[in-house]
């Protein structure tokens, strides 16, 4: 629905007038660069008049100034040629002399095929705060002499530089029955059919057309008369030309003839205005100089325009100052040369006489042509991922762009390019990859939320923005590893029905982990009934090592909590720190990975651990964890060399934290560290009594109990010369 709303958005920007004049100026230029030039029509020339034609003629640039008789000279030349109609774009509105206009009229009245063109200027009505603008068209007809002689005359008006010229004007500006000079200029070119366009009408509107004959037509002039009056016959009857066309179908006429006809139809029952369709650049349409059909040689140069509309005007070969004329059109960007007025005029006319002008789709079908790609767009990309969503977008806008180049190209339709692939295909796409992305993100915050309970939080986050690859997110860190141990965990998962030994450990082990979290460490690892706990940083950090010590005291006093009413399950817990360097990172195996600490420190924090059920200590650390911290009660407990190490670890034991553990435990402290000694001595006789005597007052120290075992072992041992006190242990 998101998708398909921002396909109505980017319809809605479409129909607005921005990007519309976008379609015209940039979208139909790209369609119009891509198919490139069309073979030039064959039934129109142009004669242009230009600054070289001029310099060859000893003349003026300004036209104005030419002699009129030079006009009339080429009017002769032209219909002894035998050209079909010779439509003159300059406007003759002011007598000159009255030899020169009596000429040019004799030579416009003789040749009886020329249409003349009338000068427009439009003006404003006086304007009203708050009413819209209001333009009113001035005709400026041929002198009156012209004007009679003339087979007809009409206007013909383009937009002003710079606006890109797009469209001509087959009728109005202002009056829609009005005809401009292509269309007048196709049915004088026509004249030849114009009995059967007569019967054709006739036979569908009766005898009250009272149209005349073609040799009428040429005595009185005034074909724009004719040609607006049929044109209100097809304005107030749309369905005329469906008819005419249905009889036109099935008359005894050649394919040519029919084609002809067609024309004729479609000039007459389309819009008033129709979209150029360039035959190229610049001089495409065929273009004779003026002065090479002037003089004794032109009629050799007129003979190849029988049968043809030659339209005379304005056209300069190159860029010049002097040209009067002049219009923006799709191939002014390649070539830097504007199309002069006379040669869009013949083109006007050629796309009316082949029926070929650029059929753009009505506002309905434009947005229903959007809205149907709007909608296509959001049901293929919606929940696509982005990497497919991106190139199905690529794929649909290529496949719709050669769609709209092969109909622009073959049947002449302009279908829209900038709005459906520059504003509506973006926004679909964009629309569908932020929700894509919202539903990663929203996924993402699941999975890390999954993995909290597993992972700790930083290194879930760091997890989130990085690659899954085996060995990702490895890195070499200095911390302290706590592991813990519960005792009588195999009797208790015995006696237990799984039920209740997992509401057990859950409990168990919530507590641990709080303890560890709320002193900023996090658990690494949890195996049956064993944690392990991490403090890490990039380089050594005496404060992470005082709270994994801190937190090994409050894990003992959650626990005693956790035990107290627990006669028959209770989980009596024992603890070893060691500190140094460890890799964190996954470890694969088989294809999957675990996150997981990995260094001597944790081996040897587990064995540190085990010597708990040895010394009957609850919390054990090495001097690397306890160096340098101050405030904390340890007693040492001897060197030990631990199973599988090659050398020996100093082990303390943790009582407590504070001035007050410490006042506690003083005594025991220097009576031990005494003991100790003699046992380092080998005074077996001084440190038994010694041990004893700390038994007598403690008879729970375990450590005491375990050297006083010792002291009767080792002294029948055969102990090496250099040997300090270091016990070996062969068990975990």
């Amino acid at each position: 629905m998101v998708s398909l709303l921002a396909g109505l958005v980017g319809v809605a920007l479409c129909a607005s007038s921005w990007v519309l004049g976008l379609e015209q100026n940039v979208g139909l230029g790209w369609l119009f660069r891509l198919r490139g030039p069309l073979p030039p029509p064959e039934d129109v020339v142009v004669v242009g008049i230009s600054g070289a034609a001029a310099d060859r003629l000893g003349l003026s640039s300004q036209l104005n100034e030419w002699p009129r008789h030079l006009h009339a000279e080429l009017i002769d030349r032209l219909a002894a040629a035998g050209a079909s109609a010779i439509a003159i774009d300059i406007v003759f509105e002011k007598p000159r002399a009255p030899e020169s206009d009596a000429e040019l009229a004799a030579a416009v009245a003789g040749a009886g095929n020329v249409v003349l063109a009338e000068r427009v200027q439009s003006e404003d009505v006086d304007e009203r705060p708050g009413e819209p603008r209001i333009l009113v068209d001035q005709r400026f007809e041929p002198i009156p002499a012209l004007k009679t002689a003339a087979l007809g005359t009409a206007p013909f008006t383009l937009p002003s530089v710079p606006i890109r010229v797009s469209q001509f004007w087959v009728f109005g500006r202002s009056l829609s029955e009005l005809p401009n000079l292509p269309i007048v200029a196709l049915q004088a070119h026509l004249l030849s059919i114009y009995d059967e366009f007569a019967a054709l009408l006739e036979h569908e509107l009766g005898a009250s057309m009272n149209l005349p004959s073609p040799t009428e037509i040429r005595e009185r002039g005034r074909l724009e008369d004719l040609v607006g009056m049929i044109r209100m016959r097809f304005l107030a009857d749309s369905e005329l030309a469906g008819r005419l066309r249905e009889r036109l179908s099935h008359l005894d006429l050649s394919v040519g003839e029919k084609k002809l006809l067609s024309a004729l139809i479609d000039a007459y029952a389309g819009p008033d205005s129709r979209y150029l369709n360039y035959y190229g650049p610049p001089r495409t349409i065929e273009t004779l100089a003026y002065d090479s059909l002037i003089g004794p040689e032109g009629s050799a140069a007129a003979r190849a325009l029988a049968g043809k509309t030659v339209f005379v005007g304005y056209s300069e070969r190159r860029r010049s100052e002097r040209q009067q004329d002049e219009f923006y059109s799709v191939y002014s960007e390649k070539t830097g040369l504007s199309l002069s007025g006379v040669e869009i005029g013949a083109t006007a006319f050629a796309n009316l006489l082949d029926s070929s002008s650029i059929h753009p789709l009505g506002m309905p079908a434009y947005l229903l042509s959007l809205l149907s790609w709007a909608s296509v767009l959001g049901a293929l990309l919606a929940e696509r991922a982005a990497r497919w969503a991106v190139i199905l977008a690529m794929g649909l806008g290529t496949a719709y762009f050669l769609g709209v180049t092969w109909a622009f190209e073959s049947m002449n339709v302009w279908l829209p390019v900038v709005g459906p692939l520059c504003i509506i295909l973006p926004l679909v796409l964009l629309s569908s990859l932020f929700l894509r992305y919202r539903e990663l993100i929203a996924q993402r915050h699941r999975i890390q939320a999954a993995l909290g309970y597993y992972v700790p939080p930083t290194i879930v986050s760091r997890l989130a923005h990085e690659s899954f690859a085996a060995g990702a997110s490895a890195e070499l860190v200095h911390g302290t590893c706590l592991i813990s141990d519960a005792e009588q965990f195999t009797r208790l998962a015995e006696s237990l029905d799984p039920a209740a030994l997992h509401e057990l450990v859950q409990q168990y082990f919530a507590v641990l982990i709080a303890a560890v979290e709320r002193r900023g460490g996090f658990v690494a690892d949890l195996s049956g009934d064993s944690m392990v706990a991490i403090w890490a940083a990039a380089r050594p950090d005496r404060e992470l090592r005082k709270e994994a010590c801190l937190a090994a005291i409050d894990v003992l006093d959650e626990v005693a909590k956790f035990n107290a009413g627990r006669a028959t399950r209770s989980l009596p817990t024992g603890l070893g720190l060691d500190s140094g360097e460890l890799l964190l990172g996954n470890v694969s195996f088989a294809q999957r990975l675990q996150y997981r600490a990995v260094g001597d420190i944790v081996n040897t924090a587990s064995r540190i651990q085990g010597l708990n059920r040895q010394l009957g200590t609850r919390a054990l650390l090495s001097s690397s964890t306890l160096e340098s911290l101050p405030g904390l009660t340890t007693r040492k407990v001897g060197d030990f060399l631990l199973l599988g190490k090659t050398h020996a670890t100093e082990v303390h034991e943790l009582l407590g934290h504070g001035p007050e553990s410490r006042q506690e435990h003083c005594m025991l402290i220097e009576e031990f560290a005494a003991a100790l000694g003699a046992f380092r001595r080998r005074d077996w006789s001084a440190a038994s009594e010694m041990f004893a005597r700390i038994l007598d007052v403690n008879p729970d120290d375990g450590p005491s109990r375990f050297y006083l075992a010792q002291c009767k072992v080792l002294a029948e041992a055969d102990l090496p010369l250099d040997w300090r006190g270091t016990i070996r242990m062969s068990v975990k």
